[in-house]
């Protein structure tokens, strides 16, 4: 390929992601809310931020005992650390991070979809995955998800790169320690995000040993199983403390420990009470923003579709994505339904859109090109219908929020309960004497 068309080439990926952005930003700001979320998990980030811009470690300093933090890895709240090293101070300034983050997810979404599919078809599907309600909501809470989609998204790209099984656009092979080096990194960013990183990891290192890719399989293994050991033996040493992933997994309820431990045939009640949650609820909230009859069978349509392109995917030879989806789907399937939700659906959106997409090329692969252009167009319009629908929704609603915030505070959205919570911890920080301890259901929010 000669020097011109490569560079045509990559001014043409520009120009597609400065167009993404640039859309991603308008549907972003539309929903966008500077409150605080009611959420424990939003303000023990803050916490855990606060611990570590402060050099108090990576601690508990809500807890009076002041407990080293064993639960959420150190990637999320090590950014927020840094967005408050450089001067953020508010709720509102530390959504810069999310936001930042959902703006490098549909760029991963974009660069990884445009290796398997083109950059037409690759754009649709980061367009898709941007509009996605889920995504959207999450955009403006300081949670993990969104750091989390795009690290994953970033990794399965460089995973790409390293030839796992897709197939790459002539000229794009790369060379020499940078790809397994970014890979690597990627991957352990998407762990150290969420635990639920795992499957990722495992996805990446049996895809490089499938295709006897020995260096880059040790390197991809060592390089995030190494600091994966020592945060567990940190957890380990540490004592007790919040709980911790895996302890929770085998419980029967996470939120009621003294109800023990789960069994087999729990797991197997499992399975089938997240099938059906995902299946006709968590799916439809994550790509349509809600649920009704016709919302469940274009979320079952989509699933479907992403079957037969998994299935034709997989017969070319498994690479990281083909070994993730099942990997990650069975996680969410396994675990304690109490923990189930749409964010936790997130991850498989731009999966199941690549293979989709890739389930319409198979059962029109006797058609022209024109004809499956035709089918993809119809398809992506049919699944942003509605997503578009709900974003003009919640716009209008946060338009009325934010409103509400100008009049009686940032906690006016939460309710009359919240409100009055978060009054109750103030009287009692600027009243009770110095080092007084309170007992309370939401910890980090007091």
């Amino acid at each position: 390929m000669s020097r011109v068309a490569r560079n045509l080439i990559a001014a043409g990926v520009l120009l597609l992601l400065a167009i993404l952005l640039l859309v991603q930003g308008i549907l972003v700001q539309g929903v966008f809310l500077p409150s605080p979320h009611s959420g424990g998990d939003n303000a023990g980030y803050v916490a855990l931020a606060h611990s570590l811009v402060s050099g108090q470690g990576y601690t508990e300093v809500w807890d009076p005992a002041a407990p080293p933090h064993t639960k959420y890895p150190p990637v999320f709240p090590a950014l927020l650390a840094l967005a408050m090293a450089l001067g953020a101070a508010g709720w509102a300034s530390l959504k810069t991070v999310p936001v930042a983050a959902t703006l490098v997810a549909v760029t991963g979404v974009y660069l990884w979809a445009r290796r398997r599919l083109g950059d037409q078809v690759g754009f649709g599907v980061a367009l898709l995955t941007g509009l996605t309600p889920s995504l959207l909501y999450h955009s403006h809470w300081l949670l993990s998800d969104v750091p989390f989609l795009a690290f994953t998204a970033l990794a399965l790209w460089r995973l790409e790169a390293l030839g796992d099984g897709a197939e790459a656009p002539e000229g794009t092979e790369s060379r020499g320690w940078f790809p397994v080096v970014a890979a690597t990194l990627l991957v352990g960013l998407a762990y150290f995000t969420r635990s639920a990183g795992l499957p990722l990891v495992v996805a990446g290192v049996a895809a490089l040993a499938w295709k006897r890719r020995w260096r880059e399989t040790a390197v991809l293994g060592a390089g995030v199983g190494i600091p994966a050991l020592a945060w567990l033996l940190r957890s380990r040493v540490a004592g007790p403390g919040e709980g911790r992933y895996g302890s929770e997994f085998l419980l029967l309820d996470p939120y009621q420990p003294d109800l023990g431990g789960a069994g087999v045939g729990d797991f197997v009640g499992r399975v089938w009470t997240n099938l059906t949650g995902y299946g006709t609820r968590f799916l439809p909230e994550t790509f349509f923003g809600g649920v009704s009859p016709a919302l469940m069978v274009l979320a079952l349509l989509v699933m479907g579709l992403a079957v037969v392109g998994w299935v034709r995917a997989v017969r070319r030879g498994p690479g990281a994505a083909e070994l993730l989806l099942p990997l990650y789907a069975g996680l969410i399937l396994l675990w304690p339904p109490v923990w189930s939700g749409d964010r936790f659906a997130l991850p498989l959106v731009p999966l199941l859109l690549v293979f989709a997409a890739e389930g319409i090329r198979e059962l029109s692969r006797r058609a022209g090109s024109g004809a499956r252009t035709a089918v993809l167009v119809a398809a992506a319009l049919l699944v942003a219908a509605p997503a578009l629908n709900d974003w003009m929704e919640t716009r209008d609603e946060q338009a009325a929020c934010r409103g509400a915030l100008e009049v009686a505070g940032p906690w006016a959205c939460g309710g009359n309960a919240l409100v009055d919570f978060v009054a109750a911890a103030r009287w009692a920080g600027e009243n009770l004497p110095e080092g007084a301890a309170a007992l309370t259901r939401k910890p980090r929010i007091w």
